[in-house]
């Protein structure tokens, strides 16, 4: 509720939605909760304002589409709001600031692409930000769902079927993946354990979803 009315404003480029909505956020919990959604999210939203709901239907390929428009915005996010991007960073101070030496955001004076480029094969959603979110928007779960609503044209799914995909796309990666925000405060033994763990107890579920 703090942070979607300014992951949304229109009158703010990017990385000023992601700064102030990180602060807010801290400033109404006191903790750094929403910092991973709101650098992922705020893209996204970002990008679809850009088109009306009505174009969007119109498209072939919807996911081609925001991954190819996704490059592009994150692509062209200039210094000083990539040094917003960073703030909002600091400010959460998430797991594992400041270990990387290459590229500490505390200090660095880069645009953020090159910052993920940088970042990409240890942090998952620096990953994102380097590859147009390929990553996600090619997840079957999501692409599934995608068929099902876009081009079959059933009806979307309730809140609560909506909430229940959201958590089943996360245990999909954490089956195939590491979860790197553990990785960075806990070390690669607990994030392994905490991935061959979901896998033995969701694994059923998710194979059935997919």
């Amino acid at each position: 509720e703090v942070c979607a009315p300014l992951m949304v404003h229109p009158g703010l480029k990017l990385g000023e939605k992601i700064y102030l909505a990180t602060r807010e956020s801290i400033q109404a919990v006191g903790c750094n909760t929403n910092l991973g959604i709101i650098l992922l999210c705020t893209p996204v939203l970002h990008v679809m304002q850009k088109l009306a709901d009505v174009e969007f239907r119109r498209l072939v390929d919807p996911l081609d589409f925001l991954q190819a428009e996704l490059m592009k915005t994150i692509s062209k996010i200039d210094l000083d709001q990539s040094k917003l991007i960073y703030d909002a960073i600091v400010h959460a101070n998430p797991g594992g600031l400041g270990e990387d030496r290459k590229m500490d955001v505390r200090f660095t004076n880069v645009k953020i692409i090159d910052a993920m480029r940088q970042a990409k094969d240890k942090d998952f959603i620096a990953k994102q930000y380097f590859s147009g979110f390929s990553e996600i928007l090619r997840q079957p779960v999501l692409q599934e769902n995608f068929r099902r609503q876009w081009i079959n044209k059933e009806k979307p799914i309730n809140p609560c079927s909506r909430q229940s995909l959201t958590s089943l796309i996360y245990l999909y990666w954490l089956t195939n993946n590491r979860d790197s925000h553990i990785q960075r405060k806990f070390g690669l033994r607990v994030a392994e354990f905490v991935r061959k763990k979901t896998m033995k107890i969701f694994q059923g579920q998710i194979n059935f979803e997919n």
